[in-house]
This record gives structure tokens, C-alpha cells and sequence, in this order.
């Protein structure tokens, strides 16, 4: 899901699924295009809408202040808003990361880990906050298997015993200290307000969720299908306490505790 070259000025890619690209660096490429044929691109609409695909010429691309990529039309527009109110890519890969809590849960969350990319006029580095293994003994795991559309099969492994030591939260706060522009609570609030707001479940969730249901049967979205409306009062508490007290909250605090118990 890379973004086009010519947009590639700075890019931030969270868990391989957002890009968020800013266009400073990229007027001279933008600048060939001009007179060449339009371009294809999404338009991300309001919470909850479906992403449509419309026709943008190359001249009004080099007045976009960037260009956003991500799984679910909410996620994009979270990314786009905070663009859109002064943040840098990286402020807007983080926010559409938390926020993506509550739009893709079944494919990532509190729990998980990734990586990211971040692309600067000085610097180009990976940040590596992936999931790992925790030490002392664990249950045995549950092993299904899940079917795919066309028929494929993959088996999974599931319950405590597969559970690993989360890295996103962490990762995300230190992406964010580290390049962020905006406050660390104005990036974690959109997700906040998502799940508190509420979102409707699209094609692509509802198919997730029934192909997965052997894993998702005791969370939230279990068994919701296309236009179900989901509020997540507990994810936005959890998300609140984030934005307030940081990632330390989440590995040694109240969140800890919780999360152990």
C-alpha cells in the first residue's frame, strides 16, 4: 500500500497498513505531472461512510498538503483531520494507530505490536516495537482453523498461552516524543471520540469478523454484521487514561493491573 512515488516527500507507515505521506520535499515531481492524465484517488467522507474513488487532476495534487492510506474510512479521516490541523505525518500515523484500535480491532489494538517508518529531510528510521515473547510458563494454545473466501484455510493458534508482551502503546509514545509535533493528548483524543461515538460496521469489518469468529466470540464485535453500530465505553476509558497518564500506565500502572488480573 505504498503511497506514489511522486507524494513521497515524509512518510510515516504504522503496523504496514497507514501511510500518511506529506508533500514538502516532492514539488518537482508533482510539477511533471501537470500536464499528464488525472489521477485516481480515494475520498475518505465523514465517520462511518464508505471510501469512494474519484478523479484528481495532477495540478490540484501539488496543492494537497499530503495524502493518507489506511483500512477503514474513519482511521483515514482521523489522519487527515490532524493534518489538516497542523500535525506532521508522524502525529497523524499515531492518532489513525489509536484510532484503528477501535475501526480494525480484529487486527490490531492495546495488545499488539508493529513497526514504523519514518522518512525525514535528515533521517530515515525503522522503529521497531513489535510484540515479544513473556517469560515463565504458559498454557498450552488452542489451535482452529479459519476459511477464507475461496476456500482457503489457515490455522491459528489462540487463548492466554499465545498472548505476547504488547509493544504498540509504547511504540506509538515514543514515535511521537521522539517527531510528534502536536500534544500527545490531541492525538490520542480522535480515537478517544470514536469510541465513544461509535462506528458503523462496514463490508470489510463485518467479513472479518465472521471469518474470525472462532477468535472473536468473547470481544465486543463479535458476530456484528453490516450496519451494526458499535460503542466501546472501556476502550475509550482505556484510551482516555493514555492520553492522560502515557504508556507507563499501560505496562506498570492501574491499566497493568487490570490487564493481569
Amino acid at each position: 500500500r505504498a503511497a506514489p512515488a511522486f507524494l513521497r516527500g515524509n512518510a510515516g507507515v504504522h503496523q504496514g497498513k497507514l501511510d500518511v505521506v506529506q508533500r514538502r520535499g516532492a514539488r518537482q515531481q508533482v510539477e511533471r505531472l501537470e500536464d499528464e492524465a488525472d489521477v485516481a484517488v480515494p475520498d475518505a467522507g465523514e465517520f462511518g461512510s464508505e471510501t469512494t474513488t474519484s478523479r484528481v487532476s495532477a495540478r490540484r495534487l501539488r496543492r494537497m498538503r499530503g495524502a493518507v492510506a489506511a483500512g477503514h474510512p474513519v482511521t483515514a479521516e482521523v489522519a487527515a483531520d490532524v493534518l489538516r490541523r497542523g500535525g506532521n505525518a508522524v502525529d497523524a500515523c499515531v492518532a489513525a494507530g489509536f484510532a484503528s484500535w477501535v475501526t480494525e480491532s480484529p487486527l490490531t489494538g492495546p495488545g499488539g505490536g508493529g513497526f514504523m517508518l519514518v522518512h525525514t529531510p535528515r533521517v530515515t528510521r525503522l522503529l521497531d516495537f513489535f510484540v515479544t515473547v513473556p517469560s515463565g510458563g504458559r498454557p498450552a494454545p488452542e489451535e482452529i482453523t479459519v476459511t477464507f473466501s475461496g476456500g482457503q484455510h489457515q490455522d491459528f493458534r489462540v487463548g492466554k498461552g499465545t498472548c505476547a508482551v504488547p509493544g504498540t502503546t509504547a511504540g506509538l509514545e515514543e514515535v511521537h516524543r521522539t517527531y510528534g509535533r502536536l500534544p500527545w493528548r490531541d492525538v490520542v483524543a480522535p480515537a478517544v471520540e470514536v469510541a465513544r461515538g461509535g462506528v458503523d460496521v462496514n463490508d470489510g469489518q463485518a467479513f472479518l469478523h465472521e471469518i474470525l469468529d472462532l477468535v472473536l466470540h468473547e470481544t465486543p464485535v463479535a458476530g456484528l454484521g453490516v450496519g451494526s453500530r458499535f460503542v466501546w465505553e472501556d476502550l475509550a476509558g482505556t484510551l482516555e487514561r493514555i492520553a492522560e497518564r502515557g504508556a507507563t500506565d499501560f505496562y506498570s500502572g492501574e491499566l497493568a493491573k487490570r490487564i493481569s488480573a
